[in-house]
């Protein structure tokens, strides 16, 4: 649905409800026209896809672009990157990140690439049900154990504040509720404003990263097993920044899950 249809359907059922002296069979009945209206709209209205701008329906991008989305396959348990069987990489057997795992939906390619940017950067917030559904779907397929707590990867607040919103904790959110999992916003918070990660060489993004976490206590029941979820995971260094933290709180086993999951080319 369009954002004015959405609106529109929602602002009606929401303006019935304020009637005063509705029994809740009216309320009922207002909640599914409001409803059926919605449906109908998607039928004469449908958005185009995001990617295509083919007719996609109430979904954010068409079924064919869908299909057509990088999604991961066998990779390296520590770190998800691609390799011909699932493993542990060279990296990763010299240098152990501080997770235990990490789990990525997508390679950060195209047309991932472009939904994640516009996503992040450009405020399209109607991206974040399909995200956090193909990170949940991602989970189910894996047979992970599912954790104690999730963690979004916090913002500082300055830049919260600037961009309005915590990308990671928007789909730390919806997937709580897929997965019936609780969420925690305020444990793990940044401390430091630091530069984005984006703009800075392999070399510099470690050191930008020291000490920008900090952990409060976590009960006996959450340090068993929580998991992290950030957008993208490039270097890594920021869930490791993260990861190490929490391993300071106390943590016993740590996951790591994006959206998706950059290919170095070295």
């Amino acid at each position: 649905m369009t954002d004015d249809g959405s609106r529109f359907c929602d602002s009606l059922g929401h303006g019935l409800f304020q009637l005063n002296g509705l029994t809740g069979m009216a309320k009922d009945f207002i909640a599914t026209t409001a409803h059926r209206l919605r449906r109908l709209y998607n039928i004469w209205m449908p958005n185009p896809c995001f990617l295509c701008h083919a007719p996609a329906g109430a979904q954010i991008i068409c079924n064919d672009c869908l299909a057509d989305l990088p999604h991961t396959s066998t990779a390296c348990l520590r770190c998800a990157a691609p390799l011909p069987n699932n493993g542990v990489c060279g990296a990763c057997q010299q240098s152990p990140p501080p997770q235990d795992t990490t789990l990525a939906a997508l390679y950060y390619i195209w047309p991932a690439d472009k939904l994640v940017t516009a996503y992040k950067f450009r405020s399209q917030l109607a991206l974040q049900p399909l995200f956090a559904q193909l990170l949940f779907e991602k989970v189910r397929r894996s047979g992970h154990d599912l954790p104690h707590l999730i963690l979004p990867i916090p913002l500082h607040t300055s830049r919260l504040r600037y961009r309005g919103y915590n990308q990671a904790t928007d789909i730390s959110q919806r997937l709580g509720r897929l997965l019936n999992r609780p969420v925690a916003n305020h444990l793990l918070q940044r401390v430091r404003a630091t530069q984005p990660q984006s703009n800075l060489a392999f070399s510099q993004r470690r050191r930008n990263l020291r000490n920008a976490f900090q952990c409060q206590p976590l009960t006996a029941a959450q340090q068993q097993h929580v998991v992290l979820i950030d957008d993208v995971y490039t270097t890594g260094h920021t869930v490791s920044e993260a990861a190490r933290c929490l391993r300071k709180a106390g943590v016993k086993r740590l996951d790591v899950w994006t959206i998706a999951r950059a290919i170095r080319h070295d």
